[in-house]
């Protein structure tokens, strides 16, 4: 009998404002899609401040 799969999760901050104890974000995202029963996947998480997400709006989106 095996244990669950672990998916690829990729986090990155790239911001400065707020303390992100990322060893923990990555432990309760595993947890959560252990509890989805969802495997074979990918999961990223960008955290970023309000001029990177307008910056992704901008790009992405076509929205300022």
């Amino acid at each position: 009998m095996t244990g669950p799969k672990t998916m690829p999760i990729l986090i990155q901050n790239q911001q400065d404002k707020v303390n992100v104890n990322l060893p923990r974000t990555r432990q309760a995202l595993q947890k959560l899609l252990e509890f989805l029963d969802i495997e074979d996947k990918e999961a990223s998480i960008l955290i970023v401040d309000d001029e990177g997400i307008q910056t992704i709006n901008r790009d992405y989106l076509d929205r300022d």
